[in-house]
């Protein structure tokens, strides 16, 4: 799904892949910072399998110009989009679902759950379609990532992706002035899109010790006299567990 890909610098994090030879070679748990010049950047790498909040200004150039514009989308209140990736979303999602126990037995971690339909009240109204992983199905994994498909019961599709980051080696980097929410204790990032024609999409995003989640409404939870509201996406973060 080309909208779960899409999660990185976009929301507030950069997800980095576990460091090459020279972080093995040396012992160290570090994992070099993409773009960054020794004796230039002041950042040249960040711990491996942590999560590290750096300012804007911390960040090699190269990353420097999307954050600022993450900062812009604060002070408007909203990114607008054309919104051609949620319909490609919509059109490819259903084929490539798989039951729970299938997408498990591809993953390398276990997936994180939801009390989905139970007296939790955030998760009640949601039935659990399936799991997406990142590759097709001749590409067995195993998988460090995968997205869960869920359906409110007012039709409204919600997403939820998790990497298993710290299991893969790898880092998360928060850009602090980009914090604008906590999901249990964790720094996260709440942001808004909105398409021509009224279409909206809400992104809650935070990273835990060892998962990177980022739960997506194809909603406006900002919206005034919403059922749906920001505090239900709030809740329904609350409500994730990983295991």
């Amino acid at each position: 799904m080309r909208l779960l890909q899409l999660v990185g610098v976009a929301l507030f994090a950069c997800l980095l892949a576990q460091a090459g030879s020279a972080a093995a070679q040396t012992g160290t748990a570090l994992v070099p910072l993409p773009g960054a010049r020794a004796g230039v950047d002041p950042v040249a790498d960040v711990a491996q399998g942590a999560v590290t909040i750096l300012s804007i200004d911390q960040y090699p150039p190269g990353m420097r110009e999307q954050l600022e514009h993450e900062r812009d989308i604060d002070r408007h209140g909203y990114e607008a989009v054309d919104a051609l990736h949620w319909d490609w979303d919509d059109d490819n999602a259903a084929p490539a679902l798989l039951a729970p126990d299938a997408a498990r037995a591809r993953l390398r971690f276990r997936p994180a759950t939801l009390e989905v339909g139970t007296a939790n009240r955030a998760a009640a109204p949601l039935q659990l379609e399936g799991l997406m992983l990142p590759g097709p199905p001749e590409m067995p994994g195993p998988w460090t990532s995968a997205t869960h498909v869920l359906r409110r019961s007012d039709g409204v599709a919600v997403y939820l992706h998790e990497v298993a980051y710290a299991q893969a080696g790898g880092a998360i980097m928060f850009a602090r002035e980009l914090i604008n929410a906590r999901v249990g204790g964790a720094p996260g990032r709440f942001k808004l899109q909105r398409a021509p024609g009224g279409r909206a999409m809400s992104m809650l995003a935070w990273a835990t010790a060892q998962r990177y989640f980022v739960l997506y409404v194809r909603d406006d939870v900002t919206a005034p006299g919403q059922a749906y509201d920001r505090a239900w996406l709030q809740a329904l973060a609350e409500a994730v567990r990983a295991h």
